[in-house]
């Protein structure tokens, strides 16, 4: 990072790809920002189609104040940056208008249905913070509020830090000491009244929903696990339809993982397989041909399981409990 001339801070990005599955890595131009400014958020989807998210906000140094603040660019937004060719060509447009007190983050459900999440803190008010998400479904372009809300709350900050989806329709949301669900794909939310933390360690910040009775949470205090569950009655149908689909089970885990014999079976009975945690490192590798995968020495947490065969991957999520 460093200084421009208007004492603003900025970064340089370099941008990778691989069509090996990770072997090897090639460096290929990004998109040309309005701003000059790195883009916060790069999210990839099938077909070659990249999409990279420029922050309409930066950070400068008050050279007579003496300290770095906040500021927004005279269009008030954020810009897109989309590719259809692996990242050779880009173009770009105006994305969602910013307020400046929101603190928003992106979560991208599909290519075209995105919602920021976050919040402001009320001045005004002791211990009050407002929940926000907003939700589009072209991408970017257009941007309609689906929470709004003020609560004060004990510890100060109820903003939302952290979404997930099981599907199209179903998702969690987390602002620490409330949980936000949806069943309408984010039209709605509503909040789980089951949910009473009694102190910081139950603070969840993190959520992952593994199906739409079933989330996992990591507080703001690491070494702790939560898990989010639902009572509801189980047709047989349903019951032998989630088991057929699933790749991988049980999930969350605890020593081993099994590997539905279907999918084994359908790809000639040997995949390479690789876990990753949640900075990205590879932490075991071997093959598909036991149909079972003992993750007895990985550490508590959130990892993704990489299936290679014949050039096919297939990617699963997996909770080490």
């Amino acid at each position: 990072s460093r200084l421009d001339s208007n004492n603003i801070f900025t970064f340089d990005q370099i941008f990778q790809k691989t069509t090996d599955g990770g072997l090897t890595w090639n460096q290929f131009n990004g998109p040309n920002y309005i701003h000059k400014k790195v883009g916060t958020y790069f999210q990839t989807f099938e077909n070659g189609i990249l999409y990279s998210i420029e922050i309409g906000r930066y950070i400068y140094l008050d050279s007579t104040a003496g300290c770095v603040r906040g500021a927004v660019y005279p269009d008030s937004a954020d810009w897109v940056y989309k590719s259809t060719d692996y990242g050779e060509t880009w173009t770009s447009y105006k994305g969602i208008n910013i307020v400046f007190e929101e603190n928003l983050r992106y979560f991208f459900l599909t290519e075209n249905i995105w919602f920021t999440y976050g919040g402001s803190y009320i001045s005004t008010l002791p211990d009050t913070n407002s929940s926000i998400i907003r939700k589009t479904t072209d991408a970017g372009r257009t941007w309609h509020y689906v929470l709004d809300t003020i609560y004060i709350d004990l510890w100060g900050s109820s903003q939302i830090r952290d979404i997930s989806f099981s599907d199209s329709l179903n998702g969690i949301a987390t602002a620490y000491t409330t949980i936000w669900k949806t069943s309408d794909g984010g039209e709605t939310w509503q909040t789980d009244t089951s949910f009473h933390p009694t102190s910081s360690s139950q603070l969840i910040e993190h959520i992952l929903m593994i199906d739409k009775h079933t989330a996992i949470g990591i507080p703001d205090v690491w070494g702790y696990v939560y898990r989010w569950t639902e009572d509801y009655e189980v047709s047989v149908n349903e019951h032998n339809e989630r088991n057929s689909a699933a790749i991988i089970f049980p999930n969350p885990a605890r020593d081993y993982i099994y590997i539905n014999s279907a999918f084994i079976e359908g790809a000639g009975g040997v995949w390479q397989y690789q876990i990753y945690d949640i900075l990205g490192n590879c932490v075991q590798s071997g093959t598909t041909e036991s149909k079972t995968i003992n993750i007895n020495q990985l550490s508590a947490g959130f990892y993704t399981v990489r299936f290679f065969n014949a050039g096919k991957q297939v990617v699963e999520k997996m909770i080490k409990e």
